[in-house]
């Protein structure tokens, strides 16, 4: 059996960045080649750079297997990935998009929102 800490006991800065290394890691699987992706992340950029630099640094209050899987991968497979840093809220039109669905997400189970409805706000913010 896996342990892993619950959402509510971990600190808020844990669950930002455990949030956008699963969105980085899913991104990168759904593709072939290699993949460039922008983040305001900086501690996701650090944390990325030192796996391909071949330190298998833990994920901070992280204890399961996804992401620890994902820290081999790209140990293994540094040119796989290309992961920026980019300055966040000062109106970088990708950068306001996935804020712009990031909080859209956050309030699907708040609103209870639809499938069709929560895709029909999002093709709004692309």
């Amino acid at each position: 059996m896996e342990w892993r800490l619950h959402p509510k006991h971990l600190p808020v800065t844990h669950l930002s960045l455990h949030a956008e290394l699963y969105a980085i890691r899913n991104a990168e699987t759904k593709h072939e080649h290699k993949v460039t992706i922008w983040t305001d992340c900086l501690e996701a950029v650090d944390l990325i750079k030192k796996w391909k630099a071949g330190e298998l640094v833990p994920v901070p209050g992280y204890c399961g297997r996804t992401l620890n899987n994902f820290a081999r991968r790209i140990r293994d497979n540094p040119d796989r990935l290309d992961v920026r840093w980019i300055r966040g809220h000062q109106g970088h039109a990708l950068n306001e998009g996935a804020d712009a669905l990031a909080r859209l997400a956050s309030r699907v189970h708040k609103d209870n929102l639809s499938v069709r409805e929560t895709r029909r706000r999002a093709v709004g913010v692309a």
